[in-house]
């Protein structure tokens, strides 16, 4: 067995206290400190999202969407959260850095208590006219990206979710 100096024990001591100090970002918020560009108590994290009916028709305007998406809010949050829903398509052309070349759509903001919403109850779950327009392609895997934002003057964006998902035919009307 090895004996450590104090130094070295001193030191792991104080790491071992740091480490334990650190919370995860909702965490600090909720405990009332400002985390990156959002106030005490304004981060939230999207917990788990779906879009249905599975393979909604590019452009058909006909068909509505049921989109639920649960929220983790502190419980002090100091105004009503939105979600930002966001389509990532694959882009054909290579992108020029070298990176993963997608394109990125943004479909529909989604507000906690309005659309027939139930407010604060921690989901947003509303029917919503199909957010596929004809820019999206149709029968192609792409990925829709929630991203939960506080409707305080500054507008925090925090926590976000993604989630594979296959659009359907196009059906212009």
């Amino acid at each position: 067995m090895r004996n450590l100096s104090s130094p070295t024990l001193a030191m792991l001591v104080a790491c071992g206290l740091l480490t334990a100090c650190e919370s995860a970002p909702f965490d600090a918020s909720c405990a009332g400190s400002a985390v990156d560009l959002c106030g005490p108590h304004e981060y939230a994290l999207v917990g788990e999202a779906s879009v249905e009916p599975p393979m909604l028709p590019i452009a058909d305007f006909a068909v509505n969407a049921m989109v639920r998406v649960e929220l983790e809010r502190c419980p002090d949050a100091p105004a009503p959260h939105e979600i930002e829903l966001a389509v990532l398509v694959p882009d054909e052309d290579p992108s020029p850095d070298g990176g993963v070349p997608v394109r990125v759509m943004s479909l529909v903001t989604l507000r906690d208590g309005e659309d027939g919403d139930t407010p604060g109850d921690g989901r947003v779950e509303v029917e919503i006219p199909n957010p596929f327009i004809a820019t999206v392609p149709e029968n192609t895997d792409v990925t829709l990206r929630f991203t939960v934002k506080s409707t305080t003057p500054a507008g925090c964006t925090s926590g976000f979710v993604e989630i594979p998902y296959r659009t359907g035919p196009r059906r212009m009307m």
